[in-house]
């Protein structure tokens, strides 16, 4: 299943969007999708994952600190504990299995079950944390790319500001209306400047830097 978030006028109806996809026998279907919620929601997905990497790295490092000082039985309950929370990295591996397709979380989880059973606790504990570890750089990196992408998408203000403090809706807007645009605010309309001073980003028009 794929799914498309649309951003659209307040002024067009979602059931009408997708009312024109199924024509193509797209075959979509409307949620109710919430910006806000979505956003908590990757937050609480993030927040788990960081506490997981977090346990795993300090087990991984407290065992390595006990297995140096000899005592075994304790550092092989902390490396398996390490182990244990490299749960994402097995379920992936699980998935790729299921589809009949070998991917780096599969060749990782042979590893690191080929290890545990040559009771090397340690090396498999290191290869779940270092995986775990690369995971978490990935995901920031694309947290950041979705973040500019983000920043980088305009919507045309659907109502715009007049001089006497009244809005109105933009496609109601005719030639020689003044309407005001404020710092940060997408303009509505071609027009020309009568008052005030600014800059204005022109780089997604021209196609420059």
């Amino acid at each position: 299943d794929r799914t498309a978030h649309i951003e659209h006028r307040a002024a067009l109806a979602a059931s009408k969007l997708v009312e024109a996809l199924n024509e193509k026998h797209l075959g979509a279907v409307l949620r109710e999708h919430s910006e806000d919620a979505e956003d908590v929601a990757r937050l609480g997905v993030r927040f788990r994952r960081l506490l997981c990497l977090t346990l795993q790295i300090v087990s991984f490092a407290i065992g390595i600190l006990l297995d140096s000082r000899g005592h075994l039985v304790a550092a092989t309950v902390a490396f398996c504990v390490c182990i244990a929370c490299s749960s994402e990295l097995f379920r992936k591996a699980c998935l790729a299995m299921l589809r009949g397709r070998a991917n780096v979380e599969l060749l990782m989880a042979i590893t690191m079950i080929g290890s545990a059973c040559r009771a090397e606790f340690g090396e498999a504990a290191m290869v779940g944390t270092l995986v775990a570890s690369l995971d978490e750089v990935t995901a920031t990196a694309q947290a950041i790319v979705h973040r500019r992408l983000k920043q980088c998408v305009t919507v045309a203000p659907t109502r715009v500001l007049l001089p006497n403090g009244t809005t109105i809706a933009a496609d109601e807007l005719k030639v020689g209306m003044v309407f005001m645009v404020r710092s940060g605010d997408a303009t509505a309309a071609d027009g020309v400047v009568v008052g005030g001073s600014g800059a204005m980003d022109e780089s997604r028009l021209t196609g420059e830097a």
